[in-house]
């Protein structure tokens, strides 16, 4: 039988090694970008061939403002 882990027993295993990165859609929909970030990233962490020494969990960005009439406007 197969052990199953969930994510909070991961996160927990690995205190200090959770990592957030928020990414703007166009680096996220980009692979070059993508994989140019992961790189940088993996060096950052301490092994630029890799980001597996780390959870890391990825927020896309979606950014919103407001004009002056109080109405929300995509970009």
């Amino acid at each position: 039988m197969e052990a199953k882990a969930d994510v909070s027993s991961i996160v927990s295993a690995r205190a200090g090694h959770v990592v957030r990165v928020s990414v703007p859609l166009n680096v996220a929909n980009d692979f070059t970008l993508f994989t140019n970030m992961l790189k940088d990233l993996g060096g950052r962490l301490g092994c630029k061939q890799c980001i597996s020494g780390a959870a890391c969990f990825f927020d896309l960005e979606k950014e919103y403002i407001v004009n002056e009439k109080g109405a929300i406007i995509n970009r």
